[in-house]
């Protein structure tokens, strides 16, 4: 089970479906649709004559825009959300991010908050420009994190969890012969890669486990392919945490520990 702090699930599935039935009104829905008539094929048959099979008509390939725009909800503003690095020992960087987007009833019209993991820095870009941007490599708001790849970006980003490897015990030989998921959030049919709750299932999906309200980080550690291609291992250490380390209760505050392989 994921929780996660966005719209409703009844409100997203309320707009995936406008979305998705807007995309489809120019889709024929009978034969009367595809431009031959149901008429013109009556008339030849009772002539005798054997009406002409009606040519396929090639749309091109569909578009999930409104798909996207209500599940993804991209905001063109950047977001002041902290980053801070609380620790950088020999390569590895721990870091703090204020992924909280205002709280739950703010989130949807919150942007999102885009990390560097070479720096371990805030990338001040909006939800929108982060589409075409490679500079940044980790997407969080809430609960929902993702990579720059895929649908997530134009990058070479990607995600991969070792359930159960300890962080000081992963290299880069990890990553050998391993294939990295990238980001899809819908299909090509457009029908939406979402959760129980109507959540994006990103590559990060199931990096928690949930109890008593809580949301505790599952044992092991992710490899992660940033926006150029770069490879790191990542620990999400907490989701509860504050700006000098420590631990406040607030949700969607994390540490996150980090190095490049």
């Amino acid at each position: 089970m994921r929780i996660v702090a966005s719209v409703s699930a009844l409100a997203l599935s309320v707009a995936l479906a406008a979305a998705c039935s807007d995309s489809n009104d120019d889709t024929p829905s009978s034969a009367g649709d595809t431009g031959l008539g149901a008429d013109s094929g009556e008339q030849a048959l009772d002539s005798g004559e054997t009406p002409e099979t009606a040519t396929p008509v090639d749309s091109g390939p569909v578009s999930c825009t409104g798909v996207e725009a209500a599940l993804v909800n991209r905001q063109n503003s950047v977001s002041t959300g902290a980053v801070y690095v609380t620790s950088d020992v020999d390569g590895v960087k721990t870091i703090y991010v204020d992924a909280t987007a205002g709280g739950q009833q703010a989130a949807p019209t919150t942007p999102r908050v885009y990390v560097k993991l070479d720096t371990g820095t805030r990338d001040d870009i909006t939800d929108v420009a982060a589409v075409t941007d490679t500079s940044w490599d980790l997407s969080l708001k809430r609960a929902v994190l993702y990579t720059n790849g895929g649908h997530g970006g134009s990058g070479q980003g990607g995600a991969l969890f070792l359930a159960g490897v300890e962080f000081d015990g992963v290299t880069a030989a990890n990553a050998t012969g391993k294939t990295f998921p990238v980001e899809v959030f819908y299909d090509a049919q457009c029908t939406p890669n979402v959760d129980q709750i109507g959540s994006i299932a990103t590559t990060f999906a199931d990096w928690y486990d949930y109890s008593n309200t809580l949301l505790t980080p599952k044992s092991g550690t992710w490899l992660v392919k940033g926006g150029t291609g770069k490879l790191y291992k990542l620990a999400i250490l907490n989701y509860y945490g504050a700006a000098d380390g420590g631990t406040s209760g607030s949700s969607a505050q994390y540490t996150l520990k980090f190095k490049a392989l």
